[in-house]
């Protein structure tokens, strides 16, 4: 992308050229228009422009820095949970063992009795 008036302008003129013969009258009017454009001695201040640009370009890094901060910290929560859930199995079988233990203690006729369930 240019900001050069003299490239504008010519790129213009051959689109306004080349439209003549799509649409003649479209490309007349846009040509005068054209030629009532004036030239610019100044050029124009793009720094409110730029300034913007910059303000969203850290705004879009801070963002993304937070949202990487974010991901490692569900990643890690999702370790933490998939190790409870892992703890809270190998303790439900614990106690399921435990219990078959204490059938067998109370049967004095059948001390294998939990071999049953």
């Amino acid at each position: 992308m240019t900001f050069d008036r003299v490239v504008v302008k010519e790129t213009a003129g051959i689109l306004i050229k080349g439209m003549g013969s799509y649409n003649s009258s479209l490309a007349d009017r846009l040509g005068k228009l054209q030629e009532k454009i004036q030239p610019s001695t100044t050029p124009a201040d793009l720094s409110p422009v730029v300034s913007r640009i910059v303000t969203y370009l850290q705004s879009s890094q801070q963002q993304l820095v937070a949202v990487n901060r974010q991901t490692r910290e569900l990643v890690e929560l999702e370790g933490q949970a998939q190790r409870l859930n892992r703890n809270l199995a190998a303790n439900k079988l614990q106690a399921f063992l435990r219990m078959a233990q204490k059938i067998d203690q109370q049967d004095k006729d059948n001390p294998v009795a939990s071999d049953t369930f």
